[in-house]
C-alpha cells in the first residue's frame, strides 16, 4: 500500500535523522540563518497601489498621470484657531508654513494662505504674487487679507473653509524620486529634475512615513498655542497604517507565542513539549520572512496575518507528532524506537494536511489583487517549510536532548483530552438524527445570512472612532467636503486644444455640473480645473472688474493670457495642463468613504464627461478610481450596490 510505503521511507528518514542528529541541526539552523539574513531588507507597503499588478491597467494609468501632473493625494494639515483669523493666527500660519517648507523632506509643492495665488495686471504686464508675503500686523490689513480670500474662488474648501474657521496647508510630496537618494538633504531640493530609466521609481512607503514623521515633529512645535490640529490625507492614512501594522505585529506574535506556550505545557506537561515546537515554528517562521524579502514581496495590510497563520500551522504539525512520541515513549522507555514510531507513523497525515491547504494557498496566487496573490505564495511556502523543519529538526533535537519517560499510568486512568472527545463520540452516536437535524438547522442559517453578504472597502473604519486619523479626516469631510481625490484628464487631441474657447467652455460646465451631482450619498466638496485660472488671469487683465471673472471667447486671447501667465515666473499651470496644452486636468475632492460606494458616483461622472467630450479622450483616473477597481478585483462575483444598510459585509 502506498500509506506502507510512506511510513516505511519516513521510518527510514527519521532513523537517519537520529543517527547524523548533529548534521541536521546544522543543516538547519544554516539555511536559516542563510534565509534570515534577508529580512533586514523586508519593507512596508500600505498604499492603495500595493494593491495592483504591475500590468492593471488601471495602475498604469494612475502612474501615467503621476508622470504628468505628481502626486493626486496630499498631506492636508487642518488648522482651528480659537480666535479665527487674526494677526496671532496668521503669524503662526506663515512661520508654520515656512518650517514645512524647509524641514519636509521630498517636498514637491506646498499651499495655504501664506502662498495663495494672486493674480494682478499693470498695463500688459501680468503679475502672480503670493497673498501673505509678510504676515499682517493689523486688524485692517487682516480685513484687507479677507477681502482678497472672498475674491478668490479658487481658496474655499481648499485653503480655508466657507465659514473662515478652519485654514489648510496642503503639502504635496514627489511622486518620483531616485533610487539611493539616501541623504534626506536630497529631498529638500524642489528644482531637481526627475530621475529616469533604472533609476525612477515613484515614492516608496519608507519616504511617505518620513514625510508624515517629518510633519508632525514640526507641527508638534506650534501646540498649545491656541489652535487646533488635524492631520489627514490619503498619504498620512498610509502613515498610520504603516504603524498601526508595526504595533499590531509587536503585540500578536508574542501574544501567540504566550498563548502557544499555555497551550502547550497543559497538554503535555514537559519542558520539551514547548521548547521544540517553539524553536522549530520560529526557526520555519524566518526562513519564510527571509524568502519574502528575497522575492521583494512587502508587508502589506494582509501580509500581517501571516506569521500568526504559520506559527499555528507550524505548532499543530509538531503537536501530532509529539503526541504519539510521547505516548510511544511513556509505554516502552525507547527514545529513538518512539519518534520513529511517531513520524512513521504522522508524518504522512501532516504531510498531505500541509499540501491541501498550500494548494488551497497557491489558488490565491490567481487573485487580481497583488498583495493577495502574493500572500497565497508565500503562505504556501511558509506551510511546507514548517512540515519540513518537523521532520527534519524535531527527530535531531529528540536525539541530541534527553527526554525521561513518565511512569506508567492506570489503563483506566485516561487523559483529560481523551475523555473528553470519548463523551462526544458516545453523544453523537447516542443521538445520530438529533446531531443531523442541528447541523442542518445550523447550516441553514449560515446559507440564509451567507446570501447576504457584501463587499465593503471602509479603511477609515480600521481605526477606533477616537483615532486623530479618523477624527482629522471626518472633520476635513464635513467642513470641506473632501480628503480623498478623483482625478479627470481630458485629451483634446491636439497641441494647444486648451486654446480652443468652445473646449475651455466645456471643461467650465462640465465642472458645475459634475461640482451638482450626488450620487450614492457621495458629492464633490471641491472641483477645479485650468478654466479657473483662465477666469482670474483675464479678470486681472480687465481692470480687476469682477464682471470680467469669465472665460475669453477668443483663441488667440486665451494664448496670450497663457502666455502671460507663463512669463510672470508662477509655474501653477503645471498643475492643470501638460506642457503643450494638450490635456486639461479636472480635480474632483471628496470624502473618504467605503469605496463599494464609489463605483456608482465614478460610473456617472464617466458617463457625463463621456457624452460631453464624445470625439476625445477622457480618462478617470486617482485615489478614488484605485478604490474603485481594488473593489472590482476583490470580488467580480458581487454585485455592486450603493446601500448598504442591513446587509453583512466582507470587509476587505
Amino acid at each position: 500500500m502506498i500509506r506502507q510505503q510512506f511510513e516505511i521511507w519516513f521510518a527510514s528518514l527519521t532513523e537517519v535523522i537520529y543517527r547524523r542528529k548533529y548534521v541536521a541541526v546544522c543543516s538547519v539552523l544554516t539555511l536559516t540563518l542563510i534565509l534570515s539574513s534577508h529580512i533586514s531588507h523586508l519593507r512596508f507597503d500600505t498604499r492603495d497601489e500595493g494593491f495592483f499588478h504591475d500590468d492593471d491597467p488601471t495602475l498604469i494609468a494612475y502612474n501615467e498621470f503621476r508622470d504628468t501632473f505628481g502626486q493626486d493625494d496630499v498631506f492636508i494639515i487642518g488648522m482651528r484657531p480659537e480666535t479665527g483669523l487674526n494677526p496671532s493666527f496668521l503669524s503662526l500660519l506663515h512661520d508654520l508654513h515656512t518650517k514645512l517648507e524647509a524641514g519636509v523632506p521630498y517636498l514637491d509643492d506646498i499651499q495655504s494662505l501664506v502662498n495663495g495665488r494672486i493674480v494682478r495686471a499693470e498695463g500688459d504686464t501680468l503679475f502672480v504674487e503670493e497673498l501673505m508675503q509678510t504676515p499682517p500686523e493689523s486688524d485692517l490689513e487682516v480685513t484687507r487679507l479677507k477681502a482678497l480670500i472672498d475674491r478668490y474662488p479658487m481658496y474655499e474648501k481648499i485653503l480655508i473653509s466657507a465659514d473662515r474657521k478652519l485654514a489648510t496647508i496642503i503639502i504635496k510630496a514627489k511622486a518620483v524620486v531616485e533610487v539611493g537618494q539616501d541623504d534626506l538633504m536630497a529631498g529638500f531640493d524642489g528644482e531637481a529634475s526627475p530621475a529616469s530609466g533604472e533609476n525612477r521609481i515613484y515614492l516608496s512607503n519608507e519616504q511617505n512615513v518620513e514625510i508624515a514623521e517629518s510633519i508632525q515633529n514640526i507641527v508638534s512645535e506650534y501646540e498649545d498655542r491656541g489652535v487646533a490640529f488635524d492631520l489627514s490625507g490619503t498619504p498620512a492614512f498610509v502613515a498610520v497604517i504603516q504603524k498601526a501594522i508595526e504595533r499590531d505585529l509587536g503585540i500578536m506574535m508574542p501574544m501567540s507565542f504566550l498563548v502557544i506556550v499555555i497551550f502547550l505545557a497543559a497538554l503535555f506537561r514537559r519542558l520539551s513539549g514547548v521548547i521544540y515546537p517553539l524553536i522549530i515554528v520560529m526557526l520555519s517562521l524566518l526562513s519564510c520572512l527571509g524568502i519574502m524579502a528575497l522575492m521583494d514581496f512587502p508587508i502589506t495590510n494582509v501580509f500581517q496575518i501571516l506569521p500568526t497563520f504559520l506559527i499555528v500551522v507550524g505548532i499543530a504539525d509538531s503537536v501530532h507528532i509529539l503526541v504519539i512520541f510521547y505516548r510511544r515513549l511513556d509505554s516502552r522507555s525507547d527514545k529513538r524506537a518512539a519518534v520513529v514510531h511517531a513520524i512513521s507513523f504522522a508524518a504522512l497525515p501532516v504531510l498531505m494536511t500541509s499540501v491541501t491547504t498550500a494548494c488551497g494557498l497557491l489558488s490565491f496566487m490567481w487573485a487580481d489583487v497583488a498583495i493577495v496573490a502574493q500572500l497565497g505564495l508565500i503562505a504556501a511556502m511558509g506551510v511546507m517549510l514548517a512540515f519540513f523543519y518537523t521532520v527534519i529538526l524535531l527527530p535531531a533535537l529528540i536525539a541530541i536532548f534527553p527526554i525521561k519517560a513518565n511512569r506508567p499510568t492506570a489503563k483506566t486512568d485516561h487523559p483529560l483530552s481523551d475523555r473528553i472527545f470519548a463523551a462526544i463520540a458516545r453523544t453523537t452516536c447516542r443521538h445520530p438524527w438529533r446531531i443531523v437535524l442541528l447541523s442542518s438547522a445550523i447550516l441553514a442559517m449560515a446559507a440564509y445570512f451567507a446570501s447576504s453578504v457584501r463587499l465593503s472597502h471602509s479603511s477609515l473604519t480600521w481605526f477606533p472612532e477616537d483615532a486623530p486619523i479618523r477624527v482629522a479626516t471626518n472633520l476635513l469631510d464635513k467642513i470641506n467636503g473632501g480628503t480623498v481625490m478623483l482625478e479627470v484628464t481630458v485629451d483634446s487631441n491636439a497641441p494647444n486644444g486648451l486654446h480652443e474657447p468652445e473646449f475651455l467652455s466645456d471643461l467650465d460646465e462640465a465642472v458645475e455640473v459634475i461640482s451638482g451631482m450626488e450620487v450614492s450619498g457621495i458629492r464633490a466638496g471641491k472641483i477645479w480645473s485650468i478654466a479657473d485660472v483662465l477666469k482670474e488671469i483675464n479678470r486681472a487683465l480687465h481692470e480687476d472688474k469682477d464682471t470680467a471673472y469669465a472665460l475669453p471667447t477668443r483663441r488667440e486671447t486665451i494664448a496670450q493670457e497663457l502666455i502671460l501667465f507663463e512669463s510672470s515666473g508662477s509655474d501653477d499651470l503645471e498643475d492643470f495642463t501638460d506642457s503643450t496644452y494638450r490635456i486639461a486636468r479636472i480635480s474632483i475632492l471628496a470624502p473618504f468613504t467605503d469605496a463599494v460606494l464609489y463605483k456608482d458616483y465614478v460610473d456617472a461622472v464617466e458617463a457625463y464627461l463621456a457624452g460631453k467630450f464624445p470625439d476625445v479622450s477622457v480618462r478617470l483616473t486617482g485615489h478614488i478610481a484605485l478604490f474603485v477597481q481594488m473593489i472590482k478585483n476583490f470580488g467580480t462575483m458581487y454585485q455592486f450596490k450603493a446601500k448598504m444598510t442591513g446587509s453583512v459585509k466582507v470587509v476587505v
